[in-house]
């Protein structure tokens, strides 16, 4: 070690496609004299290194350290503060009352859905918009009245507290029970992903968040989320790349959606599962916990931020995940996991009504925003466009090693020399010193 701290302030800058014999005279070297230091480019150094010089407390909440790069583990979940509570298992207050809000029955009352019709009244459309109003109501009451009586609850007509809407509801819940019911167990046994992530989009999220009078969710597929999480491995603590997570589908709030102050944050996050690959699920709850913990710090002073998660299973099963930050310790994720055999008819009509409740508590938590921080996101997502992805990031550790590997194998090869007076190869090879960062 002396040796190599000597040599340190003799140090020259090589070019992995130069041959040593170019630039030392081998003769004149003596064992340990030679040290070579293999840096990776400066850009890249950069760019693994670059400080934080906006929003620096949400860059500490978005940041995931995980055990490697591109793969999801359950163990990470836990390590980086996530606190996963199964079904049956007792729950914490925050999560019960949270929990308990989406357990409450849909209450209705039955002259708010026999309302005239504003269309003049001797017009076709009006006519025909009476005679079938209430129909998704008597039909879903009459046909599947022991199901609709686990959901639906009627009170007095002066009640402040009404929460089902309109028709549309009951025409869901009828849906769900006539149609998707009948078919399930035939898309259970599906090999198709695709066909069951459609099955669970078009009979429980659309209805409760995109239809009717409600715009106060932005719905995406498949798409990019526009701000990134920031993640980095165990063994390169300090080597943070950017990672934009692209769920399978999402609900986003549009609070302060303005072009110059666009405020989309994740609401609902969803990942489908098969029977070959259940890595979805870890991913999806990594950055639920990210979410979370930004979520948070995104809120009015006092105001609690939650977000729920949805796995579906090959068999149909709809894994929920409502998750929010612990008040104690700091940075403690909690995760409560109830379990929906959506291919049984009480389970089904029991997470459509979660998925209504839902909506309504969304509605009011997009209002907890601090608009005072409307631009943090932004400000996150101009920062990140200067660092590495993770397929990037790969892609340079890939190339450096393997210019190392090239250095190494320059310098045995230079060093091993055939003599022609002794007709011998040469086999004073000296110490060489490799050190790499």
């Amino acid at each position: 070690m002396a040796e190599i701290r000597r040599a340190i302030s003799n140090k020259k800058y090589l070019d992995p496609v130069v041959r040593l014999h170019d630039i030392f005279q081998f003769e004149s070297l003596e064992d340990g004299n030679l040290h070579v230091v293999i840096l990776p480019p400066n850009s890249a150094r950069k760019k693994l290194n670059n400080p934080i010089p906006q929003s620096p407390a949400l860059f500490q909440l978005l940041q995931l350290r995980v055990s490697a790069l591109r793969s999801w583990l359950r163990e990470d979940v836990e390590n980086i503060g996530g606190h996963i509570i199964k079904p049956g298992d007792p729950r914490p207050p925050l999560l019960a009352v949270i929990e308990g809000q989406l357990a409450l029955p849909r209450t209705y009352t039955v002259s708010s859905l026999l309302l005239h019709s504003k269309l003049p009244a001797d017009s076709f459309r009006a006519t025909t918009t009476t005679r079938y109003r209430g129909l998704g109501f008597r039909m879903a009451r009459e046909m599947y009245a022991t199901f609709f009586q686990k959901i639906f609850s009627e009170c007095n007509s002066d009640n402040p507290f009404v929460s089902v809407k309109g028709d549309r509801e009951f025409g869901a819940f009828f849906k769900v029970l006539e149609c998707f019911q009948k078919d399930s167990n035939s898309i259970s046994e599906n090999e198709s992903s695709a066909l069951k992530a459609s099955q669970l989009i078009v009979h429980f999220i659309v209805p409760p968040f995109f239809s009717g009078s409600c715009d106060a969710f932005t719905y995406k597929q498949q798409r990019p989320l526009s701000f990134p999480i920031f993640l980095s491995q165990s063994d390169q603590p300090e080597a943070w790349c950017k990672y934009t997570p692209t769920p399978y589908f999402m609900a986003l709030s549009k609070f302060g959606s303005t072009p110059e102050f666009k405020f989309e944050f994740p609401l609902i996050i969803s990942e489908v599962g098969s029977k070959e690959d259940e890595s979805g699920r870890q991913r999806m709850l990594l950055q639920a916990i990210a979410f979370s913990r930004a979520g948070q710090y995104l809120m009015k002073p006092d105001k609690q931020f939650y977000m729920v998660a949805i796995y579906l299973r090959a068999d149909m099963t709809a894994e929920r995940y409502v998750v929010a930050l612990a008040e104690k310790p700091e940075n403690k994720v909690l995760i409560c996991q109830e379990d929906f055999d959506l291919c049984s008819p009480s389970d089904a009509v029991l997470f459509l009504r979660e998925m209504y409740n839902l909506a309504t508590m969304l509605e009011e938590l997009v209002d907890r925003f601090d608009p005072e921080k409307r631009t943090s996101l932004s400000d996150i997502e101009k920062y990140a466009r200067e660092l590495l992805s993770p397929t990037e990031m790969a892609e340079r550790t890939r190339r450096l090693t393997q210019g190392t590997l090239r250095m190494r194998l320059a310098i045995l090869l230079t060093r091993t020399t055939f003599r022609q007076s002794s007709r011998r190869w040469d086999t004073r090879i000296h110490l060489f010193y490799l050190a790499t960062r």
